[in-house]
C-alpha cells in the first residue's frame, strides 16, 4: 500500500519489520520483491538489483521460469541502467514467454530493441515477428511494429 501511494520509505520501514520478525525462517519471495521494488523507486538500484535478483533465484531454483511480471521488468530496467544489456535481454525474453501474455508484445518488442543493440539482427528480427503477429489490434502499435521490421530488411 505505501508503495501504491509514493511513499517508498515508509513501505521500506514496514517491510523491514516484518522480515524481522520472520525469526529463522527465510524472507518469503513477495516480500522481497516488494523490499526490491520500494529500493527502486527510491533510486537504491544496487540493494533492489540484489533483492530483485533474489526473487528471480527463488523461482529458477525451483525450475519455475515464469517470473513475476513486476519484479523482473524492473530488475531488467536496472541491468540496462547499469550496461547489463544481456541480462536485461534474458529477462525480457522469459518474460514473453511467461503467463503476463497481455504484455507479450511489449516484452518481444524489448527483447528485439535489445538484441539491435547487441548485434544479433537475425534474431531481433524474429522477435519483431512474433511481436507483430500477437500485437493488439491497435493501429499505432502495428504501424510502430512494421517500421521497426522495415528498418531490419
Amino acid at each position: 500500500f505505501f508503495r501504491s501511494q509514493g511513499l517508498a520509505a515508509e513501505s521500506i520501514d514496514v517491510l523491514e519489520a516484518a522480515s524481522g520478525m520472520l525469526e529463522d525462517e527465510q524472507r518469503p519471495w513477495r516480500l522481497t520483491a516488494e523490499l526490491g521494488l520500494a529500493h527502486a523507486d527510491l533510486g537504491h538500484d544496487n540493494v533492489a538489483g540484489e533483492l530483485l535478483e533474489e526473487v528471480i533465484a527463488h523461482f529458477t531454483k525451483r525450475q519455475q521460469m515464469d517470473f513475476p511480471p513486476e519484479p523482473a521488468l524492473r530488475l531488467a530496467l536496472l541491468h540496462e541502467k547499469t550496461g547489463n544489456q544481456a541480462r536485461a535481454l534474458d529477462l525480457y525474453h522469459l518474460l514473453a514467454q511467461g503467463s503476463d501474455v497481455p504484455n507479450h508484445c511489449t516484452y518481444y518488442r524489448q527483447a528485439a530493441r535489445l538484441m539491435l543493440a547487441l548485434g544479433h539482427l537475425t534474431d531481433a528480427r524474429r522477435m519483431l515477428q512474433r511481436a507483430s503477429e500477437i500485437a493488439p489490434d491497435v493501429p499505432e502499435i502495428r504501424a510502430e511494429i512494421a517500421a521497426e521490421l522495415d528498418k531490419l530488411k
